[in-house]
């Protein structure tokens, strides 16, 4: 495809190529593949780039009850031949179904990426990493109702830690009603 997007009071030309395909190869597993590239606008520097995605996806019916879903994104954004940044990100989801009304599911989601400072406009870290890891329970009361109670722990990484730091233990608590009138 090609466009022209507008940003920052000028116009920038974008031509790019993307392909999506999925399957089933076998029963209870679902295979994808997303493949993006050309330019893009580098929106943090108001400039155009060019961009590289690749994004495979896993899907697994395990039995009745368990279902395991893993995403990887692994993108890379280049400046005149520069690499201005590399990133991976994971997301790994495993859900045990109990009934049609309640389940669990543990959350896996880790990003590493890697930049340039010297072609960012502003400071930037040389690299950064995230670990979050969750844990869910949903209960559904009546078509309209439904309760969650969920855990949630976040750790980070930057140019000035040396290992992951845990930055936030949350305990939380949501129910979401869907208003009729």
């Amino acid at each position: 495809g090609q466009r022209r997007r507008f940003y920052e009071d000028r116009y920038f030309p974008e031509y790019f190529v993307n392909f999506f395909g999925q399957m089933k190869p076998l029963s209870g597993m679902g295979i994808g593949l997303n493949v993006n590239g050309g330019d893009t606008i580098d929106f943090a520097n108001a400039r155009l780039g060019q961009q590289f995605t690749l994004a495979p996806q896993v899907n697994l019916f395990l039995g009745k009850h368990f279902l395991m879903n893993l995403r990887h994104n692994f993108q890379i954004m280049q400046i005149d031949g520069e690499n201005l940044y590399t990133t991976n990100l994971s997301d790994l989801r495993l859900t045990y179904q109990f009934n049609i009304r309640s389940f669990l599911r543990a959350t896996v989601l880790y990003s590493d990426t890697v930049r340039d400072p010297d072609l960012y406009r502003f400071t930037v870290d040389r690299r950064s990493r995230n670990l979050t890891l969750q844990l869910l329970y949903s209960y559904k009361i009546n078509p309209q109702t439904r309760f969650f109670v969920g855990y949630s722990n976040t750790g980070m990484q930057n140019d000035a830690l040396d290992t992951l730091e845990q930055t936030n233990h949350t305990v939380f608590t949501k129910i979401s009603y869907a208003w009729q009138y």
